[in-house]
């Protein structure tokens, strides 16, 4: 399994061909999906921030069975969160495999890094289809 940089180009393309996947292999009930999030990452690594500004973001929409990645910020995502890069990225490398002992540890992580401002959410992840469960995991293991 090839394991690709946080937020590199390769990362980026193993994101949307993980998200076609999952989106191609998803019963009828994808179709009336809606979807979209928006992650920026603040005080990424020089060589990834491809928003010329320390920052680094990707996006996705799923809409039915069309889906649309991109390598920037948009401000009408259902779900945003903007993190520090560094603090974050230990949390994008666990698989948890739904064990609720390593995903209570995951949350707990995530509330300790908005304590100390490093991590800000808006919106809700209410709409996200079924069929993008796995996500996560599955992403976390290609995840250098």
């Amino acid at each position: 399994m090839t394991k690709h940089e946080f937020m590199s180009p390769s990362w980026i393309e193993a994101c949307y061909a993980l998200l076609e996947e999952l989106v191609s292999n998803a019963g009828a009930e994808i179709e009336e999906a809606d979807f979209s999030i928006c992650e920026v990452f603040t005080d990424a690594p020089a060589h990834l921030a491809n928003l010329g500004d320390g920052r680094a973001a990707w996006t996705f929409r799923i809409k039915g069975r069309s889906v649309i990645v991109g390598r920037e910020e948009v401000f009408d995502a259902d779900y945003k969160v903007v993190a520090d890069y560094h603090a974050v990225l230990p949390l994008v490398r666990i698989v948890h495999n739904n064990d609720p002992a390593i995903i209570a540890e995951m949350e707990a992580a995530a509330m300790k890094a908005a304590r100390a401002g490093q991590v800000s959410v808006q919106g809700d992840k209410a709409k996200r289809p079924d069929a993008l469960a796995p996500f996560h995991d599955r992403l976390a293991e290609l995840t250098l």
